[in-house]
């Protein structure tokens, strides 16, 4: 049912993705563009028809702008998009997308997760860095960014339908950052890590996080987020909301049975 990605350039020569047959899915393994920037907090994704709701880009911003909870969680309930926000610049400069299921590593290192149901009745589903009546202008109108040294949004081609679309956040990203003591739940990480692999030496990152407090991914060459993108019409609890600013920016987060080893991108690309 899914389709490649389209569009020139968004596979790097260095970066190659895998398909494995998983049941009638064909799991494709996609990194974002390596220059896709988003020098804010706010993302949407939203498919090119905005859920087939009729909104332009007027329409949409004023919502997304609005302080009510009702207008937002209706978007949310009618899947025509999700907004997220992320207390830091750049969040998902790196993200990767994987349409099929998550690899054995991928699910055992994940922390936090983002679940909602996204309609897709015109077949491309779009991550957009922003969310102002200007950005969806461009946006709308263009399969590739207009300007190649300014890409704010990625789109991938679909087969028409519904989808259960998951943020997941691994060791380094902001919202894993943001609680990793409480994750821990009393003990320190050198105790999570000898409980989980006795014996077994301690990576670098372990170091850094116990004197500074959090994980480096860009030092530690770590995949912060993964977006998985899979056919489904299961009806899927809201997101919650930031209560501040009203867009979706709450991880529900887990302490996984063993301490998270960092994922890199050849965990993924290479299964």
């Amino acid at each position: 049912m899914i389709l490649h990605l389209i569009g020139e350039g968004v596979i790097t020569d260095t970066l190659t993705y895998r398909e494995n047959v998983i049941g009638n899915l064909k799991r494709e393994v996609i990194p974002i563009h390596t220059e896709f920037f988003n020098d804010g907090h706010w993302y949407v994704l939203a498919s090119c028809s905005l859920g087939g709701s009729g909104l332009g880009p007027r329409e949409i911003a004023e919502k997304l702008g609005s302080e009510d909870e009702n207008v937002i969680n209706d978007l949310l309930r009618r899947g025509v998009c999700l907004p997220l926000y992320f207390g830091c610049d750049c969040a998902l400069d790196d993200v990767i997308f994987v349409l099929g299921d998550l690899n054995e590593r991928e699910q055992a290192e994940w922390l936090g997760r983002i679940r909602m149901r996204l309609e897709v009745p015109c077949g491309e589903l779009m991550l957009m860095g922003g969310g102002m009546e200007e950005d969806f202008e461009v946006a709308l109108q263009h399969f590739e960014p207009p300007d190649e040294h300014f890409r704010f949004f990625q789109k991938l081609k679909l087969e028409p339908g519904a989808y259960l679309v998951e943020m997941y956040a691994f060791l380094g990203s902001y919202p894993v950052n943001e609680v990793w003591e409480k994750l821990e739940i009393g003990k320190t990480i050198e105790e999570w890590w000898d409980q989980s692999y006795p014996g077994k030496e301690y990576p670098e990152w372990v170091s850094f996080c116990k004197d500074e407090g959090y994980v480096d991914s860009e030092q530690f060459d770590l995949v912060e987020h993964i977006v998985r993108i899979v056919p489904s019409v299961e009806e899927i609890p809201l997101p919650p909301l930031d209560q501040d600013y009203k867009w979706v920016g709450e991880f529900k987060m887990r302490r996984p049975a063993k301490c998270p080893v960092g994922l890199k991108l050849q965990d993924i690309i290479s299964d």
